[in-house]
């Protein structure tokens, strides 16, 4: 049955909408428990979002005369892209890896670059959306594959694309998503804390 309920509207949430910490094994599995101070935020994201994707390949097994009979999957990639648009510690480490990244007592940055590989980091993207509810993507195993090209012109931030794509943790799964509802007459999500009922509620997992 239709219902205009389930037609939502995402906006980030106050705080920032895309956090991660190192891979430790322990993530997020409901969409409103707090995360933990070791995480940390990716700041300001461009106005285009941030942007899912699955890529999938299949191969079509034909029978002697040229039927079709099976279509199989050879392939599955999933990924996340979004544009951070501050310059601090983090979009720094996520561009140039966090081991070319240093702060010094004072508070200014370093940054080296060359080939070495970025580790894997658990990434969380916070969205408020319409409808009185809250959607949590958990991305246990992700790594920054690509960083789009950086412009310096007048009038533009310096900003890169980013590229998290998406291993598969010890179940499969490459990806979580969380949904659970705001409490009646809770504070405007946009600048309070939340306050939430089921947690758990609605979860996904992307296994297919």
């Amino acid at each position: 049955m239709e219902n205009i309920q389930n037609v939502f509207v995402g906006t980030p949430k106050a705080g920032g909408a895309i956090w991660s910490k190192a891979y430790d094994g322990v993530v997020p599995t409901d969409a409103i428990a707090p995360l933990g101070q070791e995480y940390e935020g990716h700041g300001y994201i461009s106005e285009d979002g941030i942007a899912n994707e699955v890529e999938t390949e299949t191969e079509d097994l034909k029978a002697y005369g040229g039927r079709v009979v099976k279509t199989v999957q050879t392939s599955r990639k999933e990924t996340y892209k979004f544009t951070p648009i501050e310059t601090n510690a983090r979009t720094l480490k996520d561009q140039y890896g966090d081991d070319n990244v240093t702060v010094n007592a004072q508070g200014n940055l370093r940054a080296v670059h060359n080939a070495k590989l970025r580790p894997a980091r658990t990434f969380v993207i916070e969205t408020v959306l319409s409808e009185n509810k809250v959607q949590r993507d958990v991305i246990p195993l992700g790594r920054i594959t690509e960083v789009g090209e950086k412009k310096y012109a007048s009038g533009s931030a310096l900003a890169s694309e980013i590229t998290v794509t998406c291993e598969e943790d010890a179940q499969g799964n490459t990806a979580y998503t969380y949904v659970a509802e705001i409490e009646a007459g809770s504070p405007d999500v946009a600048s309070e804390p939340l306050n939430v009922q089921g947690a758990g509620n609605g979860v996904t997992d992307d296994s297919e």
